[in-house]
């Protein structure tokens, strides 16, 4: 009769705990999602939140402000890379130049490639400040994501929810969110769907930093820091 009881205790608050995630997630549904009334629900599915630092609205933000600085450095990368291959573009039309003795050409070519050169220095002084910026908003998200462990051993609840309904085109969907739910499950912390690519790409860049932990970051940060300091001095 004990063990009955207990199992009838548990299964009564897994049942609550799951009737108070679903009444959370329509609420938000009800103001979010076209024709609400043609929603039905498929499957929901609660588990511990594994991940300190989406349980903190404050960390949310701070990733999203990385994955912008993240994005900023590859731009600059990229536009670098890109200039590099003007420049071998515009060295060998130099030396075809040369060869048909086009003097002007020549020199024409030349003053481009010392043009290249100039904005590929300015590009690389900003690539190191921006580098610079997006290594210490990860290591912000290192140190919190630890504070934020060792504060407690309970984060909140990652829920998937899964349902039907008819689109504003009038088409059938079958579609999956992602919540974020406090503790109590009393609010939604933050929620992404199945296609939210950006939100999708700032978790996956902000748990693989964590994963890569702050040891491994400093070296690469010190080295960086110590270059833009040199070329200040020259």
């Amino acid at each position: 009769m004990l063990l009955l009881g207990l199992l009838f205790a548990q299964c009564d608050t897994s049942e609550r705990r799951q009737s108070k995630a679903e009444e959370l997630i329509e609420k938000r549904l009800f103001e979010t999602l076209d024709n609400f009334n043609s929603h039905e629900l498929i499957s929901v599915k609660l588990d511990t939140l594994r991940k300190a630092w989406l349980s903190s609205p404050e960390m949310i933000e701070l990733g999203d402000k990385y994955l912008l600085a993240q994005a900023n450095y590859q731009r600059l990368e990229s536009e670098i890379s890109a200039l590099e291959d003007r420049i071998k573009s515009s060295q060998k039309a130099a030396v075809r130049s040369l060869y048909s003795g086009n003097g002007g050409g020549f020199w024409s070519q030349a003053l481009t490639i010392q043009d290249i050169k100039e904005k590929i220095s300015a590009k690389q002084d900003e690539s190191k400040v921006a580098y610079i910026k997006m290594r210490t908003l990860g290591d912000s998200l290192i140190v919190n994501n630890q504070r934020l462990e060792k504060a407690t051993d309970f984060f909140g609840w990652y829920v998937t929810y899964k349902f039907r309904y008819t689109d504003s085109s009038g088409q059938p969907r079958i579609y999956t969110e992602y919540h974020i739910l406090n503790p109590k499950l009393s609010e939604i912390i933050y929620s992404w769907g199945e296609d939210d690519y950006p939100k999708i790409r700032m978790i996956n860049s902000v748990n693989e930093t964590i994963e890569i932990g702050l040891q491994d970051w400093e070296l690469e940060l010190e080295m960086a820091e110590d270059e833009l300091q040199e070329e200040s001095d020259e």
